[in-house]
């Protein structure tokens, strides 16, 4: 009774997640019905090689701060390894998981067997996967927050409007509750928290902060090799592309589409 309905769940989140991939696919073909080939051709020609080399940097750069996910959460359950294997196991679980989709299993799976070599336990790998989730998030919503506060005109997201005073009461709102957190772990230094019967040990206001400000580093940087290869786009175009970016990321995780495909490209276009 078990396998069978182990065999219907996966037969279902197959169904979904195809479901969700036609969708995406309809609504990209729809926003791009306007977009010729001719344009796309003209546009590669107006991207220079200084704005190509930019956009390279700022990938390695944010592949480079992939790696610091997992040193940091290795010193916040005291268990910190050699830079190369935890670089390894981020990278693997990062390459894995956003490109087939379903992190938990194919992420993890990476992180499981590097870090079992390395002598890890498999209650402290979860706590490892625990602590980068819950970094990758705040770097989310703290750089969502900044983007919000300094983004200086309306945006549209479909037929809503959102205009710039909105925006900086929500970019405030998200940063004033990072720092209430950031308050309750200074207050508390050490010890451990409890979620979903889950004991994690809480990190110290730096290593949160430090956890915090890597996610969004990296979140900035990918959005920034975006917006190089843009011809005309500028710096003040960096916050609404990023709140697009994060917006297309969040929904093709959600999707577990492989690779997101379908799924971000029809969110950024609609950005």
């Amino acid at each position: 009774m078990g396998n069978l309905w182990r065999r219907r769940r996966r037969a279902a989140e197959a169904t979904v997640i195809l479901a969700v991939a036609l969708l995406a696919f309809a609504a990209l073909r729809h926003l791009a019905d306007e977009v010729h080939i001719r344009d796309i051709r003209s546009a590669f020609h107006e991207i220079g090689w200084v704005h190509l080399w930019a956009s390279l940097g700022f990938t390695m750069l944010s592949y480079f701060l992939l790696t610091l996910y997992d040193v940091m959460a290795l010193r916040v359950i005291h268990r910190p390894l050699p830079y190369r294997t935890a670089a390894l196991a981020s990278l693997t679980s990062y390459t894995l998981s956003h490109n087939l989709g379903f992190g938990l299993l194919t992420g993890g799976s990476a992180r499981y067997r590097v870090y079992m070599a390395a002598g890890i336990s498999p209650p402290d790998i979860l706590r490892v996967i625990a602590t980068t989730g819950i970094a990758f998030w705040s770097g989310v919503f703290v750089t969502a927050g900044v983007a919000l506060l300094f983004h200086p005109a309306s945006f549209a997201l479909g037929p809503f409007v959102v205009s710039p005073d909105i925006q900086r009461y929500l970019g405030g709102g998200i940063l004033a509750v990072f720092a209430v957190i950031l308050l309750f772990l200074r207050r508390g230094d050490g010890g451990s928290v409890t979620l979903l019967r889950w004991t994690l040990p809480r990190p110290s206001a730096g290593q949160a902060l430090a956890q915090t400000i890597i996610a969004a580093l990296d979140l900035a940087a990918a959005s920034a090799a975006m917006l190089a290869l843009v011809p005309g786009a500028g710096v003040t175009q960096l916050p609404l592309l990023f709140l697009g970016y994060a917006l297309a990321m969040v929904a093709g995780l959600i999707s577990h589409v492989p690779g997101g495909i379908g799924v971000f490209e029809a969110v950024i276009v609609a950005v």
